[in-house]
């Protein structure tokens, strides 16, 4: 009976080693690893179970990843000295108004009138208000030559203004050797000549409070002798619109360079805060350069007729009242 029972544990026992090197010697797939499972309770028999294969190993990373460099942060660009736009040249400003108001006169339609020996006599308005802008321009180039362009009494004068101030005092109604024209011509190209001077920096304006109170005194003068001549009473019934169209010409004038000193004294008329002034004065001007009747009358005042002269010299007075008290500001 043993020998019988150890027979048939032979014979399992040789089965169990065919069957185990049979499964061992198929080919494995290298990506498929054998694990024993657990003993099936119907068969009796070891499961094989493959194994998921393995993932590949991650490359390994190093150790500090080198970083982009950041980017430079935006800066404002900001203009050296040398390329940063240089202020508006004193004196450039009143010099072209001056220029800009004889060049209209001698330009206009009929050119200059006060030489002209039949349309400056039958058509005279024009005339007179031409004298109004040449009376301005005279005196303005007279206290440029004389003040505003030396630094002393002791400085000499500049010659380009010399010769325009001696150009412009020429008598207007000349008719020739030389004519009014001519002259007048002649003392445009001299400021002009002095204005490019000034832009090349080779000509001197010195906006100077003490220059801005000289050249608006001399206005102060001219507005007060219109004033008279516009309320006087003995004034002959042809001669009322010629003392109103000069008046005319010299609030015109007058307009144009205020608006000019603005810029180039701008500095000094800043600092004694009188921008309110000059506007205002710059306002009445604007007002008596654009009355044009279509006949100047001279009524009375309890009269049913206008008085034109009065009109117009009311604008002159508050004019002549607001340069008045910059002066005395200046002065201050």
């Amino acid at each position: 009976m043993k020998k019988i029972t150890i027979l048939i544990i032979w014979g399992f026992f040789l089965v169990f080693s065919c069957q185990t090197q049979s499964e061992q010697s198929q080919p494995i797939p290298p990506e498929i690893k054998i694990t024993l499972g657990e003993e099936s309770e119907e068969s009796g028999k070891v499961e094989v179970k493959p194994e998921k294969p393995s993932p590949e190993p991650e490359k390994q990373k190093p150790a500090e990843e080198e970083k982009a460099p950041p980017l430079p942060e935006k800066k404002e660009i900001k203009p050296s000295p040398a390329e940063k736009p240089s202020p508006q040249t004193p004196g450039l400003k009143t010099t072209e108004s001056l220029i800009q108001l004889m060049d209209k006169e001698l330009k206009s339609f009929g050119g200059w009138r006060a030489n002209d020996l039949l349309f400056g006599r039958i058509f005279h308005n024009r005339k007179y208000e031409q004298l109004g802008v040449l009376e301005v321009i005279r005196h303005s180039v007279r206290v440029l030559k004389s003040e505003i362009a030396r630094a002393g009494v002791t400085d000499q004068f500049d010659p380009d203004l010399a010769l325009a101030e001696a150009d412009f005092w020429n008598d207007p109604s000349k008719f020739w050797f030389p004519s009014a024209e001519s002259k007048f011509r002649e003392g445009v190209s001299a400021l002009k000549r002095y204005r490019s001077r000034l832009e090349n920096g080779e000509a001197r304006f010195y906006p100077r409070s003490d220059n801005l109170y000289q050249l608006l005194s001399e206005y102060a003068r001219i507005l007060g002798d219109v004033h008279y001549q516009l309320i006087r009473q003995d004034v002959g019934w042809f001669e009322i619109d010629n003392w109103f169209f000069y008046a005319r010409g010299v609030a015109r004038a007058m307009e144009q360079v205020y608006l000019a000193i603005l810029e180039d004294f701008s500095e000094e008329i800043k600092n004694r805060k009188l921008e309110k002034l000059f506007q205002e004065a710059i306002a009445d001007f604007h007002q008596a350069s654009r009355l044009n009747p279509l006949m100047v009358l001279n009524g009375d005042p309890d009269d049913l007729r206008a008085n034109h002269r009065l009109n117009l010299a009311s604008f002159i007075s508050d004019a002549m009242g607001k340069t008045i008290t910059i002066m005395e500001t200046i002065r201050k």
